[in-house]
């Protein structure tokens, strides 16, 4: 069951519309993924699926902003000692995870774009 909650929220599995709906409204709502809100697309084409993958991206979104400041604010006593290296290398791991949650809600908008047709 949890393997299968897995892959239905975080797969980017092709969405399941219930209704017809405007495929540009409904990628744009998806959109709002890029500011922690993925799923309302999906949620506005009536997949079922979409407060699943709403609920899971605030949580990764939440989760990874926590953790970049926890990680930031220890690697400023640590620079000190190696000279900048251990800000240098949280700055970059924080870069490509926003890279990555930037590029999830595009993807995730033009499936959904495409399904829609």
């Amino acid at each position: 069951m949890i393997k299968r909650f897995f892959l239905s929220a975080f797969s980017l599995a092709s969405p399941q519309p219930r209704r017809r709906v405007n495929p540009f409204l409904a990628a744009l709502l998806e959109l709002l993924g890029l500011v922690g809100f993925l799923g309302l697309g999906r949620m506005f084409a009536g997949d079922p699926n979409g407060s699943k993958v709403l609920g899971s991206w605030l949580g990764i979104c939440i989760g990874l902003i926590v953790s970049s400041a926890i990680a930031f604010l220890l690697s400023i006593p640590a620079s000190l000692v190696t000279f900048g290296l251990a800000s240098f290398v949280v700055s970059a791991g924080i870069g490509i995870g926003v890279t990555i949650l930037s590029l999830v809600p595009l993807i995730s908008a033009f499936r959904l774009f495409i399904a829609l047709i």
